[in-house]
């Protein structure tokens, strides 16, 4: 672990995919706030990472070699192991801290940053490994969005992703460097590492829509890809309404037409990546009556 860390900066998206990438084994607290503060003290406040069980095995450092140790309890209770060159050294609870990267933390923000459409059914194809994240949609393309990390052989790839057939194009979500993309290809997918879209903000992990709309759009035009809508080019009024679906989808709030033009306009090419978003006063046009809408949402 601590080798494939040492190319990681004290930066939160960076550390993150690391830890995604290296699994949800307890990571000792004391080594990890050492190494990276900021980004640890980031992804504890999001809930990224959480306290696990007491480690049984630490690293010292009473030496400058970096051995492992076990951790022995004495009949008080007082920790302490062994360093051939320190002897019996006292460990405290800091010392015995764990983390650990919440698996479920990990898949609803999976599910809330590519607003996967509810019902959320995700399902786990392979331990710790393969998900079927859910169903999406961008403009007016179905999108079935997987996610896997860590090494996983080709049959067990190709298996999990037999199980299911994309509705249209098929994205496969990883942190792995190396992706068999032919693979994915003959089951109609295609592959994303999150490093290209994700990045930390003041408060949260956010998705850059455009860049993502945009890698879209690319896949789109490569031989055998098509990304274009299906009979004739909607109305602005149909798209304003899918968007405000969408939203009402991911259970956000809607306060007040003015409120919720200026959200539709903000996210309008994470929608429709080929189409301008049309202007305030046209959204607030064909938006609900709040209040109706509310009385609806409650029946």
């Amino acid at each position: 672990m601590k080798e494939k860390m040492r190319w990681v900066g004290d930066d939160p998206a960076t550390l993150l995919l690391a830890l995604i990438e290296s699994g949800f084994a307890d990571r000792p607290a004391a080594s990890l706030r050492a190494e990276f503060p900021t980004a640890l003290g980031y992804l504890e406040q999001i809930g990224a990472l959480t306290p696990s069980t007491t480690l049984r095995t630490i690293c010292c450092r009473a030496c400058d070699k970096d051995h492992d140790a076990v951790v022995e309890f004495d009949v008080t209770g007082k920790a302490h192991h062994f360093c051939p060159e320190a002897g019996s050294v006292d460990d405290n609870d800091d010392d015995l801290a764990a983390l650990r990267l919440d698996p479920e933390w990990l898949l609803e923000w999976l599910e809330r940053a590519f607003s996967v459409l509810p019902p959320r059914r995700r399902r786990v194809l392979l331990t710790d490994r393969i998900w079927h994240v859910g169903e999406a949609v961008l403009g007016k393309t179905s999108l079935t969005i997987m996610f896997y990390r860590g090494f996983v052989r080709p049959a067990e790839l190709s298996a999990a992703l037999a199980q299911v057939p994309p509705t249209e194009v098929g994205i496969v979500l990883t942190t792995s460097a190396e992706v068999p993309t032919e693979l994915l290809a003959v089951r109609g997918y295609c592959a994303l590492n999150l490093q290209q879209v994700f990045a930390a903000k003041p408060d949260a992990l956010v998705i850059d829509h455009q860049r993502f709309a945009a890698w879209i759009r690319a896949f789109s035009l490569k031989p055998g890809k098509r990304l274009a809508g299906r009979g004739g080019r909607p109305s602005k009024a149909t798209l304003i309404g899918e968007v405000f679906q969408a939203r009402r989808g991911r259970a956000l709030p809607y306060r007040s037409k003015s409120a919720e033009a200026k959200e539709i306009i903000a996210e309008w090419a994470a929608h429709y990546p080929d189409s301008d978003p049309p202007g305030d006063s046209t959204i607030r046009k064909h938006l609900p009556d709040p209040v109706k809408c509310d009385g609806q949402s409650r029946r």
